[in-house]
This record gives C-alpha cells, sequence and structure tokens, in this order.
C-alpha cells in the first residue's frame, strides 16, 4: 500500500509517497518528493540540504516522470530518500521548499515560484521485545567474517594474537552497525582496537561495514576457550530475525621459559590501548588534536608572512637591479650588436652613438674610438674608418671587430698604474 500526500495549486502541486506508515528504530523507510508542473521546468529541481529529527536521511537520486490528474498531464521531478530512525518516537518528515522555474500554461519563459511539500509524520517502533537494543540491526543481507594474524596452533606465554571482525551490512548506515562485544577469557588479556566504519552509496541502494578488531595477550598455559560470537539483524521484509555466528577456537598455549617476555608484551599493549583510546576521544581537526592544528595553523601563517615579506623585497631588489642594467654600459652595448644582426641600419647607427655615449671618450665617435681602441688600420687591414658607414648610414664594421675594440678600451682603462721609481741616495 502506498501512502500519498498531495499539496499545491493548478499550476504546481507536490506530491509526497511512503510504502508503510511506521517501521523500527534503524529501519529504513523509502520515501519519495515529487514536484509537478502544467507546463515543464526550465530549470532543474533539488531537494538542498534535507535534516529529519531523530533520523538520518539519504538522498538518492532524482528522475523524470509524469502524473494525470482531472484529464490534465503534469510534468514532474521525483526525488527518492531513505530515512532512518534512531529514536524510537513518532518521526517528523519535515515541509520542503522547492524553488522552480516554469512558464505559465500557454507561454514558453520560464518564471521563478515557490512550492512546499507538507509534513509527514511516521511512526517508529521500539526494538521487539526479546531482543536486545545492543545487539539491534535492521538489514536486508549480512556477512560476517574473521581474520586472524598470527599461528593458532603455535602459541606460548607471553605471544599475541590479533583478530578482525569485519561486517557487510545491506540496506543501512554504518553508524546502526552494533560493537561486538568481547567476552572476558580467563588468563587473556584482551586489548580491543579502534573500529573502522564506512558507508557505501550508489544511485539506487546504500551499504556499510564496521571492522573490529582486538588483540589477545596469553598469560597462563593450557587450553584456552575463544568463545563464539552470534551476530543478530531484523529482515524488514521478510519480518524475521536472522542470525549469523563466528565459530569459537581452542587454542593450546605452551609454557615459555622467558617470562619477561609477557611483561614486555603488556607493557607494550597497554601503552599502544592507550594511545589509540586517546586518538579516538580526542577532537581532531584534519587529523590533528586542537592545540597541534593551532600550532600548524601559526606556523604555516608566520611562513607565508616570511615569504610575502621576502618575495617583496626581492622583487624590489630586482626592479632596482633590472634599471641599474638597463642604465649600464653594457646593457646598451648588448642592445647595439643586437641591431647590428637584425641589420637595421637607421636604429644600427642610434643604438651605436648611445652606446658610445655611455663610454669616457674624448670624442664619442666610431673614428675616435677605432683610431684609439680599434685593430682596422694596421698593415694587415686598411679600412678607412670615415668609410665604414655608407650613404645609407649602415655600419660596415664587423661584430667581432667591435667587440675587440670594447675589450681593448676597458684593459686600457683598468690597467693598473706602474708605480714611480726613484733614485736612492747613497
Amino acid at each position: 500500500m502506498c501512502y500519498t500526500s498531495m499539496f499545491g495549486q493548478k499550476q504546481l502541486f507536490t506530491e509526497v509517497q511512503f510504502e508503510k506508515p511506521s517501521v523500527f528504530v534503524g529501519e529504513p523507510l523509502e520515501l519519495s518528493v515529487s514536484v509537478y508542473t502544467a507546463t515543464w521546468f526550465t530549470k532543474g529541481v533539488s531537494p538542498g540540504n534535507v535534516k529529519v529529527n531523530g533520523a538520518f536521511t539519504v538522498y538518492f537520486r532524482s528522475l523524470s516522470t509524469s502524473k494525470e490528474v482531472d484529464g490534465q498531464l503534469y510534468s514532474g521531478v521525483k526525488l527518492f530518500f531513505n530515512v532512518f530512525p534512531y529514536e524510537a518516537k513518532d518521526l517528523v518528515f519535515p515541509s520542503l521548499e522547492f524553488s522552480v522555474e516554469t512558464p505559465d500554461i500557454g507561454d514558453y519563459k520560464g518564471k521563478k515560484r515557490k512550492i512546499r511539500t507538507r509534513e509527514r509524520v511516521i511512526k517508529v517502533k521500539d526494538v521487539p521485545q526479546g531482543v536486545s537494543k545492543n545487539n539491534w540491526l535492521v538489514s536486508t543481507s549480512v556477512s560476517v567474517y574473521d581474520q586472524w594474524k598470527g599461528n593458532l596452533k603455535k602459541v606460548k606465554v607471553g605471544d599475541v594474537l590479533e583478530r578482525s571482525i569485519r561486517l557487510n551490512v545491506s540496506g543501512t548506515v554504518s553508524e546502526f552497525i552494533p560493537v561486538v562485544v568481547w567476552d572476558s577469557i580467563a588468563h587473556v588479556s584482551i586489548y580491543p582496537k579502534r573500529a573502522v566504519l564506512k558507508n557505501n552509496q550508489t544511485k539506487t541502494a546504500i551499504s556499510a561495514s564496521r571492522v573490529e578488531g582486538v588483540r589477545y595477550l596469553f598469560e597462563r598455559e593450557g587450553s584456552i576457550v575463544i568463545p563464539e560470537i552470534i551476530v543478530h539483524w531484523w529482515h524488514p521484509r521478510h519480518k524475521k530475525l536472522y542470525k549469523k555466528t563466528l565459530k569459537s577456537h581452542i587454542i593450546n598455549v605452551l609454557s615459555n621459559p622467558n617470562l619477561g617476555m609477557l611483561e614486555t608484551a603488556r607493557a607494550s599493549l597497554d601503552k599502544n590501548s592507550e594511545d589509540s583510546l586517546e586518538s579516538s576521544e580526542d577532537f581532531l581537526i584534519l587529523g590533528m588534536r586542537p592545540i597541534k592544528f593551532i600550532l600548524f595553523l601559526f606556523s604555516f601563517l608566520i611562513a607565508v608572512v616570511f615569504l610575502v615579506f621576502t618575495g617583496a623585497n626581492l622583487f624590489k631588489k630586482y626592479i632596482r637591479a633590472r634599471e641599474v642594467y638597463r642604465n649600464s654600459e653594457g646593457y646598451y652595448f648588448k642592445m647595439f650588436m643586437r641591431s647590428l644582426g637584425s641589420r637595421t641600419s637607421t636604429d644600427s647607427v642610434n643604438k651605436c652613438y648611445a652606446w658610445l655615449g655611455r663610454l669616457n671618450l674624448k670624442t664619442p665617435t666610431v673614428s675616435y674610438f677605432f683610431q684609439e681602441y680599434g685593430t682596422l688600420q694596421n698593415e694587415n687591414n686598411s679600412m678607412d674608418i670615415q668609410n665604414c658607414m655608407n650613404d645609407e648610414f649602415e655600419i660596415l664594421i664587423p661584430i667581432k671587430e667591435w667587440k675587440k675594440a670594447r675589450k681593448r678600451y676597458f684593459d686600457k682603462k683598468y690597467k693598473p698604474k706602474k708605480p714611480e721609481l726613484k733614485s736612492l741616495n747613497p
């Protein structure tokens, strides 16, 4: 039987549907919320953040649909949810407000509109009589298996065996999977590990897993019985209680002449257990305790400020150094050499005299520069400096001759002066 609630007007209306009026604590209620329009939606319909007091709510997917009411065909969007109540009291699925865009009848341009659903009350039943609340689990399928780390057939006093139990549960969330209760065992110390929970969701279903771990420290030789573990669950469709049993184990513990090994193992397990308890109880931020996170954040901010300040100073130094370099003789000579390579005559002449102006020359001309420092007028090369520029002002002097002359200029400029020799009177 389907329980339906319709609410709205001629242009828009909503519909809330669910299959049964009551559920047990932890039992999922499959519920759908639909929004219909007499025309069509020009924008997607989103459920937003749906919260239900006293329950976990899981949104699955949306689906396009249609519905005929009084001979009028409506287009709609259906949204699917699962609601998992965790308290044995009436549950109120709240009124939801949707902001949609849909055109008027006979028009094509979408208009913004708002439509609400009616809230619905769901009856939540307590755990059936005769069933422990601590072991209560609602699921359509449960698998349980355990793994051991260590050789169960070769155990001596002071040895540690590690056991993990994994529960894979369909149709529920991990928060509802009961904690495994480890029974006390004579002459064995038990050290539980922190549980690992995980939820898995698809577009149509949800499942969960819980992994519990424990370490057994054997303190006396003899025959030790590790008791069986029973997992119960209620199947909501079959309306029946099922169980699965992890069988018991008998372990023959041998003597160990090295009794110091027992105390060492006990001290190590006690410390690990305390660390695990602290890590499970502390409030963590990004995997860190609050004080550690604050120190990390403070150090991070200091590092950021330092990097910004250092980067700003380096950038200023770079700007200053670039300005100095672009006003230097080396920069102007470099630009002059590039212009010779590009063979742009007028540009080369301008850059040539701009560079010569940075040199400490008596007469900043090409003729004077090569007469003083060049090698073009020696016996091997009789090129006339005055004719080194043709009628189109193209500089004909090879680049390598410019570099040689520039080197000779600096060699003479910075050549150390020889000290004057003074005569010595006997």
